[in-house]
């Protein structure tokens, strides 16, 4: 089979596989109310919880262009775990709080918490058009990134609309049909394969490119010191850049779809078990596209590259072409994980917070 049917073949059963999970969520809901749909009436135990959580985080960013940003500013990009230590302590002792209030007042959007802490309407007016103008930038992100992906890896064949076509849709046929337990669930199985993916890529790129660890860090410390050392070849990871993301980046619970998980946690508990466990899951994580991107940097067969995003798609062609398929999937399901966290936060701002109110 030619590699454009080996690529339609597999998104084919990917997408039937999503779907499937997506209508068995739907089987489980027990009523018809808001707090079902948008945070499946605050069920999630630890496993479920973690993996949704972390593919809301994790998207098709983390799976392409921390790669390329890897390579071209250096390992000073390890000031992104600061980020996930400061989520996960803000998740374990504000998380817990907001999750008490939800539980109380029946809570489903940011908005609804802080319009009826601060007793304003108008507030939840400018939080919830505040929640929408991150919300679909960050998904739109998501499917440019399935398009150019589909249509780098086909060379061509398939377009950039068909690609992201194709990604949009299927998220949002199981965002729809299963709510909540749909996105968390089928988040839960994408994280787990996002992961398991990039973390194969890394081991066999240092093995079989990098030469092994050794090897590989001993041609860098020749060749590349400044890629080891700080600020970094082109003095990006100063005093500055290390402080925002401990201080600004790690506020990601002011994320609609972030905050909506917490929502979705079992109990309080949960939350504080996932918080436990979020830094440890971004030292592991950015840790796989560290060593795939320096794998690659050790060779000193890429250059310069003009797109870096393009690192990882370009080194699997030079090195391991069967890799592409699944490079692909974890690339979807890293995206997809994150689209409909944030598609559901944006039908839930949307009609919660201003349909019902304002116009039936």
């Amino acid at each position: 089979m030619s590699q454009l049917g080996l690529i339609i073949l597999m998104l084919s059963i990917y997408t039937v596989i999503v779907l499937g999970v997506g209508a068995l969520a739907r089987t489980k809901s027990k009523e018809d109310t808001e707090e079902d749909y948008f945070v499946a009436n605050r069920s999630f135990n630890l496993f479920v919880l973690f993996f949704t959580y972390e593919a809301t985080l994790f998207s098709m960013w983390f799976f392409m262009g921390t790669g390329g940003f890897w390579y071209t500013h250096g390992m000073g990009f390890y000031c992104h775990v600061l980020w996930m230590t400061m989520s996960g302590m803000l998740l374990w002792w504000l998380g817990t709080r907001i999750w008490l209030c939800g539980k109380k007042w029946n809570f489903v959007t940011p908005a609804d918490l802080l319009a009826h802490r601060y007793g304003s309407e108008a507030m939840r007016i400018v939080v919830a058009l505040i929640s929408a103008g991150f919300i679909f930038p960050y998904i739109l992100l998501q499917i440019k990134g399935g398009g150019l992906l589909i249509e780098a890896a086909s060379d061509g064949q398939i377009s950039f609309a068909v690609g992201a076509g194709l990604m949009m849709l299927v998220v949002v046929l199981y965002t729809i049909v299963g709510g909540a337990r749909a996105v968390a669930w089928t988040d839960a199985a994408q994280g787990f394969v996002f992961l398991t993916i990039i973390w194969a890529i890394a081991i066999g790129a240092v093995a079989q490119i990098g030469g092994g660890l050794g090897p590989m860090f001993a041609r860098l410390k020749e060749s590349l010191p400044e890629h080891l050392t700080l600020p970094g070849p082109k003095g990006q990871f100063g005093p500055t850049w290390w402080l925002s993301f401990w201080f600004v980046q790690g506020i990601a619970l002011g994320n609609a779809g972030v905050w909506m998980r917490i929502y979705s946690a079992k109990n309080p508990k949960t939350l504080r078990q996932t918080g436990a466990l979020v830094p440890i899951a971004g030292v592991l994580g950015y840790l796989a596209t560290f060593l795939y991107a320096y794998a690659a940097l050790s060779t000193g067969k890429f250059g310069e590259l003009a797109k870096p995003d393009q690192l990882l798609p370009e080194m699997l062609k030079l090195y391991w072409p069967a890799l592409m398929l699944p490079m692909i999937v974890g690339a979807f399901a890293a995206g997809m994980s994150t689209a409909d966290s944030q598609l559901l936060a944006g039908s839930a701002v949307a009609t919660s917070d201003i349909y019902k109110r304002y116009i039936k």
